[in-house]
């Protein structure tokens, strides 16, 4: 897919506007930043996961390598697995096998984490988002949308969501290669003739693309009644040699992570998230949606907007509404579902990138259907709300918004605020419980009514003894405290959570600001904080829960409470 299939100039200029811009923004900002070499944290978080199968295959290492606390899993035969699917490095590969030919050619030192690998990355990202923005274009032209809306719609698609955000500050992640093959496959379901032998083979071939790359992608399957309202008559004009044939194409290249599972494990099938899952019984829906943590509607309010109008423009068409809905509520139900109903460290949901296209679609029909002054009212509001995404956009990158532990406190206390003095300015930790299918067990309930002032730069500590959790999966540490805080400054003053090795070194496990939100000068404030413990290795392996006071300014700590859950599966 080209810009030739985009007949429309302006569309053209449009697309070509954001890849400018983008490169612009990877060249100043990404790439080099303050430091001028911002380009080693490309390849992070999950996407280390997603990334790692290139390096591995290269190297010849892929079934040789070491269990760690993320994204390499220990099966039950004693090998270990990337619980990640392979999707996402093959559609980077051939953006980043040229960078790896050529310094192979040249004899040079293979890092295969180096500049120019995480910029192949950020390049990869981009031409990818392009060509789903081109397909987002092309759909809109089926639904014969006029111009205006189309280009106000993509630069909403990707101004006024994450979508702009993952591709360019966190392009390692598998969303944004996601999206756009999702774009490609609905503009192809809305424009194919399925009955040609053809479009059957590039159909299933994106199909499986978009399932190798996130499992839970195969919801897209649910817009398929709302994109060809007569999708039943089409499929009895399949013969059987139709579906063979969409058969072989797609199982030919899901069968590539197969034979990966059989390089890693020896098994032609894994379950590689077996210490994850979902809770159907209790999707977080609400928390999902609106919460300041990640709430989809609160970080990506357009969303919301693209249903409301969608409900208010096609309120009589009860089929219509019917069609969108279930989609909406399949993938909501089931995102909200996952133990971990917020994903981690990200802006906003993340997950729901690969789906905004369907999000903008709505907006984009029922924006056309409105009469000009209701039109422009919207894109009035809805400008608005792009320029918001922006703001958070930059508040995020510039750790101004927590990646991983919001709420309405933080989010109330950081609104509108920018500028160096306000970057990593709260605190707090608060991770929710790990997956389990047994209800925990309290192992430790304790309590300390009141402390000295505390001024010293390591005043508090508490000890957890290992040989209380040896024989649990893993724990789970609840604490509370009441901070009065004196005349000075507390913005370094942090709670240290470390274990012991079988020397007599500490490792560091996390470390955070004791105070969620700054407080005033004699402002007291009760903290709660929670945070997920792995399982020590032997019995000497203590855990520490201590206070690191780099100002020394002095403080007061009353009714410190803690409590530890075990989980035994």
């Amino acid at each position: 897919m080209t810009l030739n299939f985009l007949h429309n100039s302006k569309s053209k200029l449009a697309i070509i506007f954001i890849g400018v811009f983008s490169i612009i923004f990877l060249y100043i900002i990404k790439w080099n930043g303050y430091s001028g070499d911002n380009y080693q944290n490309i390849i992070k978080s999950d996407g280390i996961g997603y990334y790692n199968y290139i390096p591995s295959i290269i190297n010849g290492d892929i079934g040789k390598q070491i269990e760690n606390s993320s994204f390499l899993q220990k099966t039950t035969n004693g090998s270990v697995v990337n619980k990640y699917f392979i999707g996402t490095a093959l559609v980077i590969s051939p953006f980043v096998m040229p960078v790896y030919l050529f310094h192979s050619r040249e004899n040079k030192t293979l890092d295969l984490y180096s500049e120019y690998y995480q910029k192949a990355i950020s390049l990869a990202a981009l031409f990818y988002a392009l060509i789903g923005l081109v397909a987002f274009i092309k759909l809109l032209t089926l639904y014969k949308i006029d111009s205006k809306v189309k280009i106000f719609s993509l630069f909403a698609l990707f101004f006024g969501t994450n979508l702009g955000y993952y591709t360019l500050i966190e392009p390692s992640m598998s969303h944004v290669y996601s999206f756009s093959f999702i774009s490609i496959f609905l503009y192809k379901i809305k424009e194919t003739n399925l009955s040609s032998k053809l479009n059957i083979i590039i159909l299933a071939a994106l199909f499986a693309i978009i399932v190798l790359i996130r499992p839970i992608n195969i919801l897209i399957l649910f817009t398929i009644p709302f994109l060809t309202s007569n999708i039943l008559n089409k499929l009895k004009k399949y013969n059987l040699k139709s579906y063979i044939t969409f058969f072989i194409v797609f199982s030919s290249i899901i069968s590539i992570q197969s034979f990966i599972w059989y390089a890693q494990t020896g098994n032609l099938f894994v379950w590689s998230y077996a210490n994850e899952g979902f809770y159907f019984s209790n999707p977080k829906v609400f928390d999902f949606l609106f919460s300041f943590r990640k709430g989809f509607f609160i970080y990506t309010p357009i969303a919301l907007l693209s249903i409301a109008i969608f409900i208010i423009i096609h309120f009589k068409n009860t089929k219509t509404l019917l069609l969108a809905g279930v989609f909406i509520a399949i993938i909501i139900y089931t995102l909200s579902s996952w133990w971990n109903w917020y994903y981690g460290d990200s802006f906003g949901s993340r997950v729901m990138i690969e789906f905004l296209v369907f999000f903008l679609l709505l907006f984009a029909i029922s924006l056309n259907k409105m009469k000009l002054r209701w039109r422009q009212l919207t894109m009035i509001i809805a400008s608005i709300l792009i320029l918001t995404n922006i703001f958070q956009s930059y508040q995020y990158y510039y750790q101004i918004i927590s990646p991983y532990d919001m709420n309405y406190e933080k989010y109330r206390y950081i609104f509108g605020k920018y500028g160096n003095e306000n970057r990593l300015i709260l605190g707090g930790n608060n991770d929710i419980i790990q997956y389990h299918k047994s209800k925990p067990i309290t192992i430790l309930k304790d309590s300390i009514k009141n402390t000295d002032n505390l001024s010293n730069k390591q005043s508090f500590e508490y000890i957890i003894d290992a040989n209380k959790l040896i024989n649990y999966k893993s724990s789970f540490l609840i604490f509370s405290c009441k901070i009065n805080k004196l005349e000075n400054d507390l913005s370094k003053v942090y709670w240290r959570i470390s274990h012991k090795t079988n020397t007599t070194d500490e490792i560091l496990l996390t470390q955070f600001k004791i105070n969620e939100i700054p407080l005033l000068p004699n402002q007291s404030r009760v903290n709660n904080y929670t945070f997920r413990l792995p399982k020590p290795h032997t019995i000497t392996n203590d855990y520490k829960l201590s206070i690191v006071n780099i100002s020394n300014n002095e403080f007061q700590i009353s009714e410190f409470k803690i409590e530890l859950l075990g989980i035994t599966n």
